[in-house]
């Protein structure tokens, strides 16, 4: 027994550097048959000696993580006293440019825009922006989403109203629905009414096609009665104290195709069903008692129906994504149409203008533009071209400063010239000036004594372009050429816009 252990004890004594030389030099591997090679591993490394970044991503590194730097007794001192504002760092490590003379002739326009300035930012900026910041904290966007949104947000119900400072308001119900029935059909529809006499029912039904989708087949179709439309005369010479209303019933029914030639450029055609019929006898002051009324063009027949064969042209070189991207550029639009009444073959003409603007982006969607609108009529039948159907001017699209169709005329005219800026995440305001009239013929007495001026803020929502909440303050004067030029009509207009 004795001679074992000693035996024992010689071969532990002989094996055990061996076996801490094979570990420490990690050069024995497995040659078990049928086990997995085992990655030779690196020595340990000194402590404070760094790892090499290849032995940390092959794996062999032993170390861990590099050590921690050193810690030091004390902090770095504040780049800002307690409580001030710590100066911005400079990141990029370029020298100021310091001021130059554009940036000091910039200072004349904010100097005299200050007074402006202080209304729309305390006035109106801080409400609204402080109210939509309330929403969002209390999630009320999100709670309204759920109330009227339906199929994962891709129908929406909500309500509508519509106030014009002068003519009836309204209130109703509108709906917009992506992917309807199948892939790329949208529909959006609504229903406004005020009472017995105040009623527009109106939808549209958009189907793309083509691979890229890059046509678009449309639907669309409108019922209207309301005994608020303005009527001021026709021609250059109009006052808006001669201010009367009618009685307008009209239904509409058409269908269009558009295809897109590139970008924001796109030609459509279409043609359009229209029954109209008007009594003098609407709201008061009755057009009747202001105006001869069978002294208007094509009143004395109290109403008509007419085809329209429609082509519409624009041509724009801004980005497809003005909201992100660069939005300089130029736009064209140029349309014209034949109309005939079934009823009627004496009555027919031909209609045709276009609209060219051109858009400055200053960059963080501040935009300039400026704009040139004309639309011209021309009769090719015995029929006098009924009033309603003739060029007009104001409403929400042009001369806004001024109720809908306030200047009538065989042609018309007017120029334009906008700021447009965020005040919001949603909400972008508009600062516009404009002039404009309405002529007989072609242009006949044009001068630009004879326009009107009109101009104000306009601001809406930027959630969607065919819908949106839109507040209005506006006014414009009488024509330039009077013996006193004054504030002449006064505009304030608040409620859902739609584009159907």
């Amino acid at each position: 027994m004795r001679r074992v252990v000693s035996i024992f004890c010689f071969f532990l004594s002989v094996a055990a550097p061996t076996f801490a030389g094979a570990t420490a030099s990690s050069t024995v591997t497995a040659t078990v048959a049928g086990a997995p090679e085992v990655r030779p591993s690196a020595a340990p490394r000194p402590t404070g000696v760094p790892a090499r970044l290849e032995e940390i991503l092959a794996g062999t590194d032993q170390t861990g993580s590099p050590p921690l730097p050193p810690k030091e007794a004390s902090l770095p001192p504040p780049s800002a006293p307690p409580g001030e504002k710590r100066p911005v760092p400079d990141y990029d490590g370029r020298e100021d440019p310091g001021t130059n003379a554009l940036e000091v002739l910039a200072w004349v326009p904010r100097g005299l825009l200050f007074p402006v300035h202080l209304v729309l930012e305390y006035g109106l900026r801080w409400p609204i922006v402080g109210g939509i910041t309330f929403a969002e904290k209390h999630y009320l966007f999100k709670r309204l989403e759920r109330v009227f949104s339906f199929r994962d947000g891709k129908t929406l119900v909500y309500p509508t109203f519509f106030s014009d400072f002068g003519l009836n308001p309204s209130v109703g119900v509108a709906t917009v629905n992506q992917d309807l029935f199948i892939p790329g059909n949208h529909l959006a529809a609504s229903v406004a009414l005020w009472d017995d006499t105040w009623l527009r029912i109106a939808g549209k039904n958009d189907t793309t096609f083509l691979d890229d989708n890059s046509g678009t087949f449309t639907i669309f179709g409108e019922f209207l009665t309301r005994p608020d439309m303005p009527f001021y005369g026709v021609g250059p010479k109009t006052r808006t104290d001669d201010e009367a209303f009618f009685r307008e019933r009209r239904l509409e029914l058409g269908a269009r195709i558009a295809g897109n030639l590139g970008g924001l450029s796109q030609v459509s055609f279409g043609s359009t069903f229209r029954d109209l019929s008007y009594n003098e006898r609407g709201q008061v002051p009755y057009l009747g008692d202001e105006f001869e009324a069978r002294a208007i063009p094509g009143f004395d027949r109290g109403g008509y129906q007419l085809f329209e064969n429609r082509v519409v042209v624009t041509l724009d070189s801004r980005h497809v994504d003005t909201e992100f991207a660069d939005g300089t550029g130029l736009r064209a639009e140029l349309f014209g149409s034949f109309e005939i009444d079934p009823t009627n073959n004496s009555r027919n003409f031909i209609r045709w203008g276009g609209e060219a603007a051109a858009f400055w982006d200053l960059g963080q969607r501040h935009v300039l533009a400026m704009s040139l609108y004309s639309e011209m009529v021309e009769q090719t039948g015995t029929d006098r071209v009924p009033f309603t159907e003739l060029p007009a001017l104001g409403g929400l699209e042009t001369m806004r400063g001024y109720l809908p169709r306030r200047f009538v005329g065989d042609s018309t005219f007017s120029a334009a010239a906008s700021y447009r800026y965020p005040i919001w995440s949603l909400l972008d305001a508009e600062l516009f000036v404009g002039l404009g009239n309405a002529f007989d013929g072609h242009y006949e007495d044009f001068h630009p004594d004879h326009l009107y001026l009109n101009g104000g803020l306009s601001i809406r929502t930027s959630l969607a372009q065919d819908t949106g909440l839109t507040i209005l303050w506006a006014g414009g004067t009488n024509r330039l050429d009077s013996d006193r030029v004054r504030v002449d009509s006064v505009r304030f207009t608040v409620g859902v816009v739609q584009g159907f």
